[in-house]
């Protein structure tokens, strides 16, 4: 009498026997998907590198193991000869059960990922580098096995063997590739007469794409008949392919495991719509291949630089992520950069007429010849006339030749450069002061400045010189910049200093909280509190910042905001400055200031930088709060405070000094002198 009910769907097996299905396609989508970390498979390939001899096993019926809870049994209903049955174990067709017999076999077996051994599903592989040691890793897993009550086919099975099918592959000592049978029932399929049997022929090829050299680039006349709007005409061309990838799946290569303790190398490349790369290391004298990676490019990707697109396929082949479309800009680089941050990798750049795959790298920059060991670098113009190739190398250093180079060729950079590597020697006239603008605007901020590795880089302070207040250790200074620059929170949300900045104009202001600027943030994510909007005010004597949270922005929320949370704490300004929003211009906040007594002044209509230091002042309040609220977003309000007195903390460019003790005549106590 279950109000659920699913359709069955039997299901010819191998073996010539029926298999019982459901139909739980609408159950699915109303059921939370499982977060279980299934393994990938290409992975964990990876751990039997070195062994000798294999085991497979099969669990017969493996998901009939695992019972249902009684209190669920009622969804899994299904009708048949019009009584209505439903299942007390695990069955094929549900959304999670393969996680769920996953997981019952992690438990199960609760060494395999010390001993090796790969679980998939309801496969087990067992590898092992003698006999002897093989017969009792089989005997101790068969008694795991056991205990939890498995069952396993042992006509699937394949047992100590030096070459065994697993998972469609063929896996022996010296790598894998795909398993003969497969490899000849592809080529028995005939080509593609619709749609729908042109996505099943792609599917079977992508499931080996990683043994197929350039794949995306041969493949991409069958993928664009794939496009919405795309002519699906079927010539010479399409039919060429299809017999070019029969062809290469024929004669695919045996690829290595990969071993961590040895060097990766890359030889990466681009073309107008894709990029490939081969991923080796050396074994011996010989170079074995590890796995061919390439992409078709969206749309968007097709527009990208010539820079973007090398790190594109970099990011690409080392960290084996598709990248989602989006608007192109240099912002891609920053987010790529981030991404390769923590991975030690070197860029060369070798001459291999026998492998063309990254020609255009060179285009990317000109460069002149320098005698290098094991590098080359090439110039537009010999691009054009040798084949080149780069080489991504893992390795402990990353040198920055190029950019080194860059800087001491560059007019206003190189200048700069040799001041700070030897001012005694190399003094900056004022005439040259005088006449450019970025050379002064670096020279009047050169303590920002130094010199790491033979590069130019420019430092920030704030940490360091909160940090000196309390303590003190040898190279404190060198640490603390080496700490930050690894802060990839900071790095993602800091946004960039704008290249050229107005001059500053004087003001006359008399004193602390004489002159106020106020406006609103918004809206922005509604928090757990329902509040949406943020009242800002900054003093522009003390550079001090009030920062409210509210549910709305209305008149009345400022008025209240203003006089119960502000004035009655620091009094009233002489004067307050703000933007032409109808929660500064209503009647009721006009009332305010005329029953105060205080001057207004409003500011042009859509000229923020009318309110340069309250826009500045949102500007540091939204970063900072990026940086420590969750996921969700929905604590912001309760972290505002605390961003308040870091702000607050923190000495201004302009005074020198902290906004704290501006306002109090005082440093402000933290935590760092409880140390």
């Amino acid at each position: 009498n279950s109000t659920y009910n699913s359709p069955i769907w039997p299901v010819l097996k191998q073996n010539g026997k029926w298999q019982l299905t459901i139909d739980y396609r609408q159950l699915n989508k109303q059921v939370p998907l499982s977060h279980w970390p299934m393994a990938y498979l290409n992975q964990n390939l990876a751990k039997i590198a070195g062994a000798k001899y294999f085991t497979t096993l099969d669990i017969a019926n493996g998901f009939w193991t695992v019972k249902v809870n009684p209190k669920d049994q009622y969804k899994l209903a299904f009708s048949f000869g019009k009584i209505q049955y439903t299942w007390n174990r695990c069955l094929f067709g549900y959304l999670n059960f393969p996680a769920d017999f996953n997981i019952f076999l992690h438990k199960v077996m609760p060494d395999a990922e010390e001993t090796g051994n790969l679980i998939y599903v309801d496969d087990i592989l067992i590898k092992s580098n003698s006999v002897s040691d093989h017969l009792n890793e089989i005997r101790y897993v068969l008694t795991q096995l056991k205990n939890a009550g498995a069952k396993l086919s042992l006509t699937k099975g394949q047992w100590c063997r030096k070459q065994v099918n697993y998972l469609g592959y063929d896996v022996g000592p010296d790598g894998f590739r795909p398993q003969q049978n497969r490899i000849k029932a592809i080529q028995a399929i005939r080509s593609p007469t619709n749609i729908t049997e042109l996505r099943s022929f792609l599917g079977i090829c992508n499931y080996s794409h990683q043994f197929i050299e350039n794949y995306a680039e041969i493949s991409q006349p069958l993928t664009k008949l794939l496009r919405k709007n795309e002519p699906r005409v079927w010539e010479y061309t399409q039919e060429n392919v299809v017999s070019e990838l029969k062809k290469r799946l024929s004669k695919v290569p045996c690829l290595a495991y990969a071993e961590k303790d040895k060097e990766f190398f890359l030889e990466t490349g681009y073309a107008d719509s894709n990029i490939s790369a081969v991923l080796y290391q050396k074994h011996d004298t010989d170079n074995r291949v590890v796995a061919y990676v390439s992409k078709t490019l969206s749309e968007v990707e097709k527009k990208l630089s010539d820079c973007e697109k090398f790190g594109l396929y970099n990011i690409l082949e080392i960290t084996y992520k598709e990248k989602k479309d989006g608007n192109v800009s240099s912002s891609r680089i920053v987010a790529w950069t981030l991404t390769l941050q923590g991975l030690p990798f070197e860029v060369k750049y070798a001459k291999n007429k026998k492998n063309i795959l990254a020609q255009g790298i060179a285009e990317l920059h000109d460069c002149t010849a320098t005698e290098q060991e094991q590098q080359n670098v090439v110039t537009r113009q010999d691009s054009k006339q040798k084949p080149i190739n780069t080489v991504l190398q893992l390795c402990s250093e990353v040198p920055s030749f190029d950019l080194v180079k860059m800087q001491k060729e560059d007019d206003t950079l190189g200048k700069f450069y040799q001041y700070i590597e030897n001012p005694e020697e190399n003094e900056i006239s004022p005439y040259n002061l005088q006449t450019n603008f970025e050379l002064r605007t670096m020279f009047n901020k050169k303590q920002k400045f130094q010199l790491r590795n033979g590069l130019l880089i420019r430092i920030y302070r704030a940490t360091y010189e909160t940090l000196k207040q309390v303590a003190y250790w040898p190279n404190m200074y060198q640490d603390v910049q080496d700490y930050t620059k690894g802060c990839l929170v900071c790095c993602r949300f800091q946004s960039s200093s704008p290249k050229h900045r107005a001059p500053l104009q004087t003001k006359g202001i008399t004193m602390p909280w004489s002159d106020l600027q106020i406006d609103w943030i918004g809206p922005v994510t509604r928090s757990s509190r329902g509040n949406k909007y943020l009242l800002t005010v900054t003093c522009l004597f003390t550079k001090w910042i009030e920062c409210l949270p509210a549910p709305n922005d209305t008149a009345e929320t400022t008025a209240m905001l203003l006089i119960n949370h502000v004035f009655s704490c620091w009094g009233l300004p002489m004067r307050t400055e703000s933007d032409r929003g109808s929660h500064f211009t209503r009647k009721v906040i006009e009332n305010v200031w005329n029953t105060l007594g205080v001057q207004r002044k409003l500011h042009v209509s859509h000229h923020p930088q009318s309110s340069g230091q309250v826009e500045c002042a949102n500007k540091t309040i939204v970063n900072i709060l990026k940086k420590y609220i969750s996921t969700s977003g929905k604590n912001w309000d309760v972290k505002l405070p605390l961003v308040l007195m870091a702000i607050r903390a923190t000495p201004n460019k302009c005074t020198g000094v902290t906004p704290f003790e501006m306002m109090t005549g005082r440093e402000m106590t933290l935590p760092l002198y409880l140390l």
